[in-house]
């Protein structure tokens, strides 16, 4: 009867994992897809309202991928508009960024667990 109970409880956890399992591999590979951050770029024409190259913003979002993979606490993201280079992010918005970056890390957590209780 025990065995039973065990088997009945690693079912149902294995079938609460696999929503899980997708939702947050989806989220990880949405965060780490430069062409996902390029559809947003052209869906709300950002060239025109923000009046940054099309290289400059390719390269925010590649520096955005770049810091939720590191291990540093703040992001510090410098993009270059008519010859001039300036902090894309202000003080308020690096601490936001930060909280993203502690949820995208919870994320591959959740990611990693339930990759790990699915394959075993």
């Amino acid at each position: 009867m025990k065995w039973r109970s065990i088997d009945i409880i690693s079912r149902a956890v294995f079938i609460l994992c696999v929503p899980f399992l997708l939702l947050t591999a989806v989220i990880a590979i949405a965060f780490n897809s430069v062409s996902l951050y390029e559809y947003g770029f052209d869906k709300y024409n950002v060239v025109s309202t923000t009046g940054l190259a099309r290289t400059e913003l390719v390269k925010s979002a590649e520096t955005l991928i770049s810091y939720f993979n590191s291990g540093d606490e703040y992001i510090d993201l410098i993009v270059e508009k008519d010859g001039v280079e300036f902090e894309l992010f202000t003080r308020e918005e690096s601490i936001h960024m930060k909280d993203v970056k502690g949820l995208v890390r919870l994320d591959y957590g959740v990611l990693a667990g339930t990759l790990a209780y699915v394959l075993v």
